[in-house]
């Protein structure tokens, strides 16, 4: 006997829509807390935001190169999308660029706000993380890693960031 997951029904299909429109392989997608919209990334360069009950879509273009995460700030408000140039770049929901922030040597592969929205890292090929205060431009540099970053998440209260490493360390 099948267990019964609650919302949803005998007979429904697992696939809800078929969503095109990229032109190259979709790294990422993200959905952000309280809105029928998300997010995809695509080696085409680009940003999809999608209607999640329409499928509907806005491209967001500007970066140079494969576009490796997307993630949203807590309060819904900003997206923010990281890449194969090097580049973090900034973003409302309605797709309006915001900021972009440069200073890594190397791929971005993770981005992640902080519970506040105030802070947003990325972790990098280059060995780093960079914290960046998108509210008042204020920028650090976490360093020691032996190897690319290759992940990142704040704690709930924001006071602790993780990021791992392909030198087999995780760091807080």
């Amino acid at each position: 006997m099948m267990p019964t997951v609650r919302g949803i029904q005998d007979g429904w299909d697992s696939c809800l829509q078929i969503l095109e429109g990229h032109a190259g392989p979709v790294n990422t997608v993200a959905f952000p807390q309280r809105r029928s919209l998300f997010a995809s990334a695509s080696s085409d360069r680009t940003i999809r935001l999608w209607n999640s009950v329409t499928g509907s879509h806005k491209t967001l273009k500007g970066h140079r190169s494969y576009v490796l995460a997307v993630s949203f700030s807590p309060d819904d408000k900003l997206l923010t999308s990281a890449s194969s140039d090097g580049i973090v770049r900034l973003w409302d929901v309605e797709g309006v660029h915001v900021a972009t922030f440069e200073g890594h040597s190397d791929w971005v592969t993770a981005v992640v706000f902080s519970p506040d929205s105030k802070i947003l890292a990325s972790a990098s090929g280059d060995r780093t993380v960079r914290l960046w205060n998108h509210t008042t431009g204020e920028r650090k540099v976490l360093e020691g890693y032996g190897d690319s970053v290759n992940a990142l998440a704040f704690s709930c209260n924001g006071k602790m960031l993780t990021s791992c490493s392909s030198d087999r360390i995780i760091r807080l």
